[in-house]
This record gives structure tokens, sequence and C-alpha cells, in this order.
């Protein structure tokens, strides 16, 4: 299985502020489950984004970034320095 960070799919260098990149993030991920849920008759997001969204997509954005700094090993020098943990979504 393949498996591909959010910054494969959407380029930071596009936005000119993470906010607006984590909004246009919210509205992918969105996208990409009412196409799942519109198989299964499920009741589409529509609207604006909720907080949830929000936050969904600033997670996948620190987890895609710590990915990337554990592939080149600089997440676990930064960890043992500034003594860092996990949290309840898996970033540090």
């Amino acid at each position: 299985v393949i498996s591909y960070g959010v910054s494969h799919v959407i380029y930071p260098d596009r936005y000119s502020n993470v906010k607006q990149l984590w909004r246009v993030t919210a509205f992918v991920l969105r996208f990409v489950c009412n196409l799942r849920n519109s198989k299964c008759n499920v009741d589409l997001q529509l609207g604006i984004l909720s907080v949830n969204e929000l936050l969904h997509a600033k997670t996948k954005w620190f987890l895609s970034m710590q990915a990337e700094m554990r592939a080149d090993g600089s997440l676990r020098e930064l960890e043992a320095k500034m003594k860092l943990f996990k949290d309840e979504y898996g970033t540090c």
C-alpha cells in the first residue's frame, strides 16, 4: 500500500497563510468524504466548515509534516531536545 501525505495532494506554497491552507484542506477532505458517503445514501456535508473539520485538516498537516521529519531523522532530535510527547491525535 502506497500512502502519500497531504502535501503530495495540496501544495502549501500556493497559499498566502496557514489558515487558508487549512480551510482548503478541510474542503478537500469534505469533498472526499461526500464522495464516499454518496454511495451509501448518507446525508452530504454542506455549508460552512465545522470546527471539527478544520481541526481534522490541521491535524492532517501536522501528521504529514512530522512524518516527513521522521523520515529524515530530524523529528527524533527535536523530540529529545524539547522533550516532546504524542497527544491523542498522534502529533508531537
